[in-house]
């Protein structure tokens, strides 16, 4: 089975700041995975992603930071039983530069996720991901490494919760060696209460807490968050 994917993110800061307008850029990403199925419950995935990343302005043309990021994933996908399902990918990224001044960078990286639901109105879920990401203004670009659990459970037909922990590591690298001259943890903590109220509109009464750790002594904080969302679906 081939799947196609393709998406375009922007981001656009409403500030007129110097450091923040650097920062405004467009990411277009175009990518397919291929998975053949070598027994009824398993099928091996290869998995390619192109991603070209694009700054609205720079401090100069030798100084930018625009750059063609590729990732390649292979793996595999199973279900073991009817109630746990996973998959796990490992591979390689390459991030190239338009500037001469910043190096070509190489790295492993990798995807995987099991979900367990022991009751069918009840899923565990553990996922787990490495990846390069954009800088907000410092390094080259940055390193990250995820894991997150979390609960699901519906306590009636159209009422749930969601508990959730994640960890977050995040390198601010420099060269292609991978040196950082800055480390962040985020630890974030998840509760929310959803409710379906309708087949397309669902309500959900959130709290999050923030937690980050660094080696730089004014960015680390701890900060709540109550919020209100709801999304409309087709």
């Amino acid at each position: 089975m081939l799947t196609l994917k393709t998406s375009r993110q922007t981001l656009d800061y409403d500030r007129e700041e110097q450091a923040y307008l650097l920062r405004d850029r467009a990411s277009n990403k175009i990518g397919a995975e291929f998975a053949y199925k070598i027994a009824p419950a398993t099928a091996l995935v290869l998995d390619v992603t192109n991603t070209y990343v694009r700054y609205d302005r720079q401090e100069s043309a030798a100084e930018s930071r625009d750059s063609d990021v590729m990732r390649i994933l292979a793996g595999v996908k199973w279900e073991s039983t009817a109630a746990t399902t996973g998959f796990a990918k490992v591979g390689y990224t390459e991030r190239d530069f338009e500037s001469a001044t910043r190096s070509t960078f190489n790295d492993v990286n990798w995807e995987a996720g099991i979900d367990w639901q022991p009751l069918t109105y009840s899923t565990f879920r553990f996922a787990t991901s490495a990846d390069t990401r954009e800088t907000n203004g410092e390094g080259n670009f940055i390193s990250g490494r995820d894991y997150t659990v979390s609960w699901d459970h519906e306590w009636l037909e159209r009422l749930s919760t969601t508990a959730s922990i994640g960890r977050y590591s995040d390198e601010y690298v420099l060269d292609d060696e991978g040196i950082a001259n800055r480390e962040d943890d985020l630890m974030r903590y998840t509760a929310a209460l959803n409710y379906q109220a309708r087949r397309y509109l669902s309500f959900s009464l959130y709290y999050t807490l923030n937690d980050r750790d660094s080696n730089r002594d004014t960015i680390g904080y701890d900060r709540s968050v109550i919020g209100l969302s709801a999304e409309v679906s087709l």
